[in-house]
């Protein structure tokens, strides 16, 4: 009797899955919705405004005058930009002034003036000190003119001067016989020998470092020394 014997066998194991590597697109597609949209939004970084100068007017400043500001400002995004003014005398904070404008009564001859110009565009803020102005010397100024003089003799002449400095009074090209005091007080008296005729007359009051001048026309009448010429 022969015996036939069957080999018993277990199936095969079923192949591994294969892994296939992810691309960039798809990996970036698998990202939660809002990091993906946060980085598609994203753009360059805000820059501050630029403050290129800032200009004081007058150039020329004196007691009496208002300073104002002229700061020259963009944005490179084209954005609103808004500005604040720190305003400074001799190195002192004016603190009640915040606008482009200091007034003229907070100033005086020899002060120095500047200010801090700060521009903001609501997310970056840049700022910028002028170059400092000093108050300097004002001239003397006449309040009467040769319109005013109705007489040669006793006729009193007036001026101010901003800073309150002291005035001296002193003339030039005038006829023999005329003169002005240190105060400004006219006087005449006509000589014997008086060639006659008309002069330029210049007045002038200084403060000892400025003065002021105007030129009237003199005309006087020959002295009675003086011979008359045929005719007269």
């Amino acid at each position: 009797m022969v015996l036939l014997l069957a080999a018993c066998s277990s199936p095969p194991p079923p192949p591994a899955p294969t892994t296939t590597p992810t691309a960039p697109e798809e990996a970036a597609s698998a990202l939660p919705a809002r990091e993906t949209k946060a980085r598609a939004t994203r753009g360059p970084p805000n820059r501050p405004p630029e403050i290129s100068k800032i200009e004081l007017a007058p150039s020329e400043l004196h007691v009496g005058d208002g300073v104002l500001a002229v700061p020259s400002v963009t944005d490179p995004e084209h954005q609103d930009i808004t500005l604040e003014y720190e305003w400074s005398i001799n190195g002192n904070k004016v603190l009640d002034v915040t606008r482009e404008r200091l007034p003229s009564d907070r100033i005086v001859k020899g002060d120095t003036v500047a200010v801090k110009v700060v521009a903001s565009d609501g997310s970056d803020s840049s700022e910028r000190v002028s170059d400092p102005l000093k108050v300097v010397n004002s001239p003397p100024e006449f309040k009467t003119g040769p319109h005013d003089v109705k007489s040669l003799d006793g006729f009193q002449f007036q001026a101010e001067d901003a800073d309150g400095d002291p005035l001296t009074w002193r003339m030039e090209g005038q006829p023999a016989g005329m003169t002005l005091s240190p105060k400004g007080r006219l006087a005449y008296k006509g000589t014997e020998d008086e060639p006659g005729g008309t002069y330029k007359v210049a007045i002038i009051v200084e403060d000892g470092q400025a003065f002021g001048r105007f030129e009237m026309p003199v005309t006087v009448s020959p002295g009675s020394k003086v011979p008359k010429k045929e005719g007269k």
